[in-house]
């Protein structure tokens, strides 16, 4: 992006342009960079190979100094012109995370539909979501989507091709009069960046294809060049670069940007019952798993997502498991808690003794709380291990109740019984003693 200016979004509707749905609209607002001082990071990677289909998977922290976050795929076309598609949190003022489009034409200026900035679609996400980012020619048309895999929110949009019908890489420069096609993390910052961002992970195969490493930062305050640094040739996988406090690095399938942080975590769990069962914590960390006992103490990256087994055991009588979330991601240092539940398979049957229809109510605990179910006919519930079951009476009258028996059951382990429900009437008996002798 090349300057931080933002359209509304429903001047797109009169334009060549057709939108998709997003999970939100805003109206945009402009910013003015004459008035605010901004530096401009980015940390940038550029193919060497032409391809007509550009596709990255990216992995987006929510992350700002002010300005926001933007993580992009950039296709530059065999005539010229510069399209970008990517996913941006809290840019100039747009609440959250959102798809972004922006498209250059030769002359350095943004084609009609973008000459007051990128367009922005809203979408529904969270912190470090991965998006796949799409760039691709389709019959007289430039498709650019974005798709969140983690909650299938999506938006795209369409473009001319301007008579262009590849995506052209570069052998001899990083960049082409200011255009490229290749990965980038742009971020705004109020004051010149020294080495705060949160990392950002773009997976792709570079495993066949050498690429440059690229870092800049422009200071809009005089208009003027802080640093631009890159490698002095295509690179091979296992790469990396660092300057002025940027750093990015490239593997086989892997570019990453920024410097990682990492969390403090107690990870901790109880089970509600007479087993000794233990669980294990496995870790992911894009490319790297591994697993962990619990209870533990660990140190990890931070976004490091994390999921624990549903159940510990699970048979058709006994089964111990989970109660809440079983993934999440560490994103802070904090205490994890995971709860578990040996529960019994208690197969209830009702036998009633006298005239008319009755249906009473159960009292059982089901991962730790109470539940109240009506009782008809057979019927198999799952109850906490060493809780009570309870039967209530039915009144039908103030004269006549129907009575179980028994009226409890205690779980100590998987059963089938039989409740009895007696009728029974209430009888007053009045006695007159003689009088006399």
């Amino acid at each position: 992006m090349k300057k931080p200016l933002i359209i509304i979004i429903l001047l797109l509707f009169s334009i060549q342009m057709s939108l998709s749905r997003g999970d939100g609209i805003q109206n945009i607002k402009t910013f003015d960079t004459n008035s605010t001082m901004l530096f401009d990071e980015q940390l940038s990677l550029t193919f060497t190979e032409n391809s007509s289909t550009l596709s990255v998977n990216v992995t987006s922290p929510a992350q700002s100094d002010g300005y926001g976050v933007a993580y992009l795929l950039n296709g530059l076309s065999n005539k010229g012109y510069w399209y970008q598609v990517g996913v941006s949190w809290q840019w100039f003022g747009f609440q959250g995370f959102a798809a972004i489009f922006d498209v250059w034409d030769p002359n350095g200026s943004t084609v009609s539909a973008f000459q007051g900035g990128p367009a922005l679609i809203g979408l529904n996400s969270n912190d470090f979501d991965t998006f796949e980012l799409l760039i691709r020619f389709l019959n007289d048309s430039v498709i650019m989507s974005v798709v969140d895999l983690n909650t299938s929110s999506q938006a795209s949009l369409k473009e001319r091709t301007f008579g262009a019908n590849t995506f052209i890489g570069d052998t001899l420069s990083p960049l082409y009069h200011g255009y490229f096609s290749g990965l980038m993390t742009e971020m705004y910052h109020n004051k010149p960046y020294y080495g705060s961002e949160v990392p950002a992970y773009y997976t792709i195969d570079f495993s066949n294809e050498k690429v440059w490493l690229w870092m800049d930062e422009f200071d809009y305050t005089n208009s003027s060049l802080l640093f631009f640094k890159s490698t002095k040739m295509p690179v091979t996988p296992n790469y990396s670069m660092s300057f002025n406090g940027g750093f990015e690095s490239v593997g086989a399938h892997l570019f990453s940007t920024g410097v990682t942080t990492f969390v403090n975590v107690s990870a901790l769990f109880k089970l509600i019952g007479s087993s000794s069962r233990n669980p294990a914590l496995i870790l992911r960390y894009f490319s790297y798993t591994w697993n962990i006992s619990i209870p533990n103490r660990l140190t990890v990256p931070r976004g490091t997502f994390w999921s624990a087994p549903t159940c510990l055991m699970n048979s058709n009588s006994t089964r111990i498991i989970l109660k809440g979330n079983s993934t999440g991601v560490f994103l802070n240092s904090e205490r994890l808690n995971l709860s578990y539940f040996e529960q019994y398979s208690v197969t209830l049957n009702i036998k009633s003794i006298g005239r008319g229809t009755i249906i009473p109510i159960i009292y059982f605990s089901s991962f730790g709380g109470n539940v109240t179910q009506p009782f008809t006919g057979s019927l198999q519930i799952w109850a906490d291990s060493h809780t009570y079951i309870k039967f209530s009476k039915v009144t039908n009258s103030s004269l006549i109740e129907w009575m179980a028996y028994p009226n409890y059951y205690y779980v100590v382990r998987p059963v089938n019984i039989t409740i009895v429900y007696i009728e029974e009437f209430f009888v007053s008996i009045v006695a007159n003693p003689p009088i006399g002798g």
